[in-house]
């Protein structure tokens, strides 16, 4: 009675094995989803290199006393988003806060 036991209990696992491992007859749904994004210069383009030196000039105006730390924060975050790259610029601690500010909401 043991054996019969044990037999049937090691039919059913190879049973159970070989079904769980045949994932052939198993399909995967996907769906294929497209995003019209909207046609950006590429990046080593002349036209990012404007608005980089547009950046630069707009954080020399803040230095000067001309724009406000906000203004020039959302300029390089702007620049930042559309073209994925970050700025080597010095800041002080209003600039640094106004960066912070923008980049929580």
């Amino acid at each position: 009675m043991r054996a019969f036991a044990i037999t049937v209990i090691l039919a059913t696992l190879a049973v159970a094995c070989r079904q769980s491992g045949n994932t052939s007859n198993h399909s995967l749904d996907t769906a294929l989803v497209y995003i019209n994004a909207p046609q950006v210069a590429p990046v080593d383009s002349p036209a990012w290199d404007r608005a980089r030196d547009s950046v630069l000039a707009a954080v020399a105006a803040y230095r000067r006393g001309q724009i406000s730390a906000d203004s020039v924060a959302a300029m390089m975050m702007k620049y930042v988003e559309r073209t994925q790259r970050f700025l080597s610029v010095r800041m002080d601690d209003s600039l640094r806060a106004a960066l912070r500010r923008r980049r929580h909401r």
